[in-house]
């Protein structure tokens, strides 16, 4: 604020109250706001280096944000890869060629394992995670099996 004039008259005071007023007012809006303008004019000279910088940190919080979904993929495909590993593991040990006893079901001990193994295994692919599955492919992709026809249905003792 540039001092015009030093007087003792009441018009002057009272016109330099105003001013201090209005400056006091503007000040604390722009504290409150953590902005210098309310638009881009009244930044005056530093209102291209504003936007420049603007637009820089949102880049650099979009490029935060990818890599934190990328993250986030990697992990829940390196748990899935394992998990289904030792589905793996489970099924191969728990592999009985020798059982032919059918229980209350109609299927053996075995092939009630294989089927709770299978579902689980889908069920990890199917699992999403901020819109893609395990594979990264698109939701509502999905991996299903057949509900016409269990797969041990259909095979005699000659024909399988």
């Amino acid at each position: 604020m540039a001092v015009s004039n030093i007087t003792t008259s009441r018009t002057y005071l009272t016109r330099q109250l105003g001013e201090l007023n209005d400056l006091l007012a503007s000040k604390t809006t722009q504290l409150a706001r953590g902005k210098v303008g309310t638009t881009y004019g009244e930044v005056g000279d530093r209102r291209l280096l504003d936007i420049q910088l603007t637009q820089k940190v949102s880049m650099i919080e979009s490029y935060q944000d990818t890599i934190t979904i990328a993250n986030l993929h990697l992990q829940t495909s390196t748990m899935s890869l394992e998990r289904l590993e030792d589905i793996r593991q489970d099924a191969k040990s728990a592999l009985d060629t020798n059982d032919f006893v059918l229980q209350d079901d109609g299927q053996t001990q075995t092939q009630s394992r294989a089927k709770l193994l299978l579902n689980e295994a889908l069920n990890i692919l199917n699992t999403e995670v901020a819109g893609f599955t395990s594979l990264a492919a698109r939701m509502p992709f999905r991996i299903r099996l057949p509900r016409s026809m269990p797969f041990w249905k259909g095979r005699t003792a000659g024909t399988g």
